[in-house]
């Protein structure tokens, strides 16, 4: 988990709240949470919109842009006409910092069973998306854009309510651990006892959901 100082400067205090509520089922469950330092998980993440991997994206669609331009959303148009601007000495430059990134990563993956994080640190309304919608798109995915560019696995988990809107937290693990980060995930959902979604149907019993998360998984996952 990350440390308590990161959450409470950088998520408003819903998902604070929520967030509290996921690490005290997790810590019932029997998890043991750590506290370890994610800077590189964010800087790694901040490379998605303000890196080199425009190029990607506009390498990908820049024919059709430039042919269409009416077909392609004016906020989509306007992020990928950045990749236009990126030099092959970006692109290797952001290939050295990315790599640094994942080593730095690894190591503290290695050191954890699992990542566990707040979703998203906030919530916009749809007036404020509007108002700046490629900032706001980038804060949102601050917890999560950076399993891309890492090759991260991922199970987002619905963990409660605050202020009439639904939060949940991430598990994260590197790529292939899937099968573990799902069976934290099920236990954690199924001890919050909400619906899927939105829905009214109870959740189904999730297996081993009220063993110790010890005896669920292979080794007793630590957090954030």
């Amino acid at each position: 988990m990350p440390v308590p100082e990161l959450v409470a400067a950088d998520c408003d205090g819903a998902v604070q709240e929520v967030f509290a509520t996921a690490l005290g089922l997790l810590t019932a469950a029997g998890a043991e949470l750590v506290e370890v330092g994610i800077e590189p998980f964010l800087a790694a993440g901040e490379l998605l919109y303000d890196g080199p991997w425009l190029a990607e994206r506009y390498a990908a669609v820049g024919g059709f842009l430039e042919e269409h331009p009416d077909a392609v959303h004016p906020v989509v148009a306007e992020l990928l006409a950045r990749g236009t601007r990126i030099t092959g000495v970006d692109v290797f430059a952001g290939i050295d910092q990315l790599r640094a990134l994942r080593r730095q990563t690894e190591t503290i993956l290695g050191a954890v069973d699992a990542l566990v994080l707040p979703t998203v640190p906030c919530t916009f309304s749809v007036a404020d998306m509007l108002a700046d919608p490629i900032r706001r798109n980038a804060r949102l995915g601050r917890y999560t854009t950076f399993a891309n560019l890492l090759d991260l696995a991922a199970v987002a988990v619905p963990a409660g309510f605050a202020a009439g809107l639904p939060y949940g937290v991430s598990v994260l693990g590197p790529a292939g651990a899937d099968a573990r980060l799902a069976e934290i995930a099920a236990v954690l959902h199924s001890r919050s006892g909400l619906a899927p979604g939105l829905g009214t149907f109870p959740l189904a019993d999730a297996p081993l959901a009220d063993a110790p998360l010890a005896e669920a998984a292979p080794t007793t996952p630590a957090d954030r």
